[in-house]
């Protein structure tokens, strides 16, 4: 399932006032994140994704995702099988003229579709061997 989410970042934002937006997900793996960055961003917006206050995207916690003109993510394999099922997208723009509007999509899959081999596992008929007593 793709989800689209748009955030809107204000002019001279700072950090410490960040714009904040829950991403409302499902149960499932996040297979992929990106941010397809306007041309007009100029480096000058930036954004960290969280989960449970702890930043998954990007993986590199000192610094922000930050483009310009260009798509910036790509696959992941994040697990959201824990609810609630919600990233967080925190943007700001301190050195922004103008406002701007940030695309965020993420890919979630059904957990048997981006880990298939859990489903044959557990489809494998067992073997229960009693132990033989000999007399």
């Amino acid at each position: 399932m793709w989800f689209h989410y748009t955030l809107t970042v204000p002019a001279g934002t700072k950090e410490k006032d960040a714009i904040e937006k829950d991403l409302n997900l499902t149960y499932g793996v996040i297979k992929w994140i990106a941010i397809p960055w306007d041309a007009s961003c100029n480096r000058l917006v930036k954004v960290r994704i969280y989960r449970f206050r702890h930043q998954i995207f990007p993986i590199n916690t000192d610094e922000p995702a930050c483009g310009s003109g260009f798509v910036e993510g790509g696959e992941e394999h994040y697990e959201m099988f824990e609810p609630p099922h919600i990233l967080q997208a925190r943007g700001y723009a301190p050195d922004s003229l103008y406002a701007h509007e940030v695309t965020i999509l993420i890919n979630v899959l059904p957990e048997l579709v981006a880990e298939p081999w859990k489903a044959q596992f557990m489809m494998q008929p067992r073997r229960i061997e009693w132990p033989i007593s000999v007399s």
